[in-house]
Formats: structure tokens, C-alpha cells, sequence
């Protein structure tokens, strides 16, 4: 039983890493300059997260919000980054 509750982290993790992995295409928020980045929202559903694919460039700003009744993680697979629990609502 276990195993199940640890499937959407699992799908949400390797979302991420993908997100990570991607090459960057992403353009500044608007009234941004080029050097501050973009904001860039993701949504974490209960099994999934949205968008499934996601390019950025370096600088941008990754925001991650729990729209699911869930605590979830986003967490690289080298631990570069970790974002503790994130409950619902929060980002």
C-alpha cells in the first residue's frame, strides 16, 4: 500500500528532472529584463504536474504550487535542490 502514495511524488520528481534537463527556450515575464529571467509557473496536480514539458533558460524563476489535497516534494536526483514538503496551496 505504500507503494502506491509514493507514485504521484515519484511522477512528480521525474517531471521535474525533465523540466531540468530540457534545453532552454523560454522568454522573460513581461517588463522583465532578459537578466532577471522569467517567472515560470508549475502546477502540481495529485499525479501529475502541468506543464509536462517545460523549457528554461538560466535565470528564470521556477514556481512550483501544490494544487493537489497532497504534501508533495520536488527534489533533483544529484540533490541539487530539495523543496521540503510543500503542502496544499502552497508554492
Amino acid at each position: 500500500m505504500r507503494r502506491r502514495a509514493l507514485l504521484p511524488v515519484v511522477g512528480a520528481v521525474a517531471a521535474a528532472l525533465a523540466a531540468i534537463a530540457t534545453p532552454a527556450r523560454s522568454q522573460p515575464a513581461p517588463g522583465a529584463s532578459a537578466s532577471e529571467g522569467a517567472a515560470v509557473p508549475v502546477s502540481i496536480g495529485f499525479d501529475a504536474v502541468a506543464p509536462q514539458h517545460l523549457d528554461v533558460l538560466l535565470g528564470d524563476t521556477v514556481t512550483w504550487t501544490n494544487d493537489s489535497v497532497r504534501t508533495h516534494t520536488v527534489t533533483a536526483d544529484d540533490g541539487a535542490f530539495d523543496s521540503g514538503r510543500v503542502v496544499p496551496t502552497a508554492t
